[in-house]
């Protein structure tokens, strides 16, 4: 084969690529040849670049020729599998969005039941507290008066003393008095006295004989005792159980994501600025002072500090919006 250099460029044919490539060990060789340019040089230069331009076009077309129905074979088989993955994967991505929505619409009931419950464990704890507060008032009641018939028993008793005292020391002095030979009327005054003085002992060990009943008070005392204790008890609320994320089957396991929510603002690629004036109609911005109006167009918007706010439940308002993505699934074989 005639050399791809000695002829025009359009005229040059290889025969296939390892003739160009044994070609390319003098091509290499002769660009030395060029390190100075003549006007002797010229045409043989250009016929030098000429040259290796028709080998790259007729590498490319070569390349292409060959490769094309590869590209082909493999768009083919790309479409035909594409298909038929896109069908299972909406099949699948159809039931997670499904079981997303059944396990937050849970998630809510059970977050409702626990609330439920501790709000049940608080009532309880505070009526067990009342209940105590309750029984000390009664007992302390019970106590006062208790105290109050001892203190009025004892009152009575001293009173009775001091009278049966009186009528003893009346009956003594009659006693001591009396004449040898007594005239009925003396007789019934000494009666009298006598009879005095049994009146006030008889009444007196009667009241000897009352006792202030206290059983009430240790049997208010031992309830006390139980509502101490089971005030001093905390109620625990129960822990209401979330529908678990991981169902086992006989193949393996399906663990189900979570749904996740996130702010948007429409328009915006969170990768590259965004003025915060932006978000200013020109009317609205112009009403605004001078130095508040260069602070807005001088700024731009913090993607970790707007991610923060919105994670710690602060609303971003319009014209944010509000996203939710489907926590999709991941599945392990046994």
């Amino acid at each position: 084969m005639d050399t791809l250099f000695a002829q025009e460029p359009e005229t040059a044919t290889p025969q296939d690529l390892n003739d160009l490539a044994q070609q390319l060990v003098t091509v290499e060789a002769r660009k030395q040849d060029f390190e100075t340019i003549t006007e002797a040089k010229i045409e043989e230069a250009a016929l030098f670049v000429g040259g290796c331009k028709a080998a790259e076009e007729w590498i490319e077309a070569d390349r292409v020729a060959k490769v094309k129905p590869l590209n082909d074979e493999v768009r083919d088989i790309n479409k035909a599998h594409h298909t038929v993955k896109e069908g299972f994967t909406q099949a699948r991505q159809f039931v997670e969005a499904k079981v997303a929505t059944w396990r937050s619409e849970q998630k809510r009931l059970a977050d409702e039941r626990q609330r439920l419950e501790l709000e049940r464990a608080a009532e309880e704890q505070r009526q067990r507290a009342l209940a105590l507060q309750q029984k000390q008032e009664a007992l302390a009641k019970a106590e006062a008066a208790a105290r109050l018939e001892a203190e009025q028993a004892k009152l009575e008793e001293a009173h009775i003393d001091v009278r049966l005292q009186k009528a003893r020391h009346t009956l003594q002095q009659l006693e001591e008095g009396a004449p040898e030979r007594l005239n009925p009327d003396y007789e019934q005054r000494l009666l009298r006295a006598q009879e005095r003085v049994i009146d006030l002992e008889v009444e007196k060990n009667h009241l000897e004989s009352v006792q202030v009943d206290t059983t009430h008070l240790a049997q208010q005392r031992e309830e006390l005792a139980v509502l101490e204790a089971e005030a001093a008890a905390p109620v625990i609320a129960a822990v209401v159980e979330v529908a678990p994320s991981t169902v086992k089957t006989a193949k393996g396991s399906v663990t189900f994501g979570e749904e996740k929510k996130d702010w948007v603002l429409p328009g915006w690629d969170r990768k590259k600025k965004f003025k915060t004036a932006d978000l200013v109609l020109p009317q609205d911005l112009a009403k605004l002072p001078e130095r508040i109006q260069f602070l807005l167009r001088a700024s731009v918007l913090d993607v970790p500090q707007l991610n923060a706010l919105y994670n710690a439940g602060t609303p971003l308002p319009k014209p944010f919006g509000e996203t939710v993505t489907m926590g999709g699934s991941v599945v392990r074989k046994a």
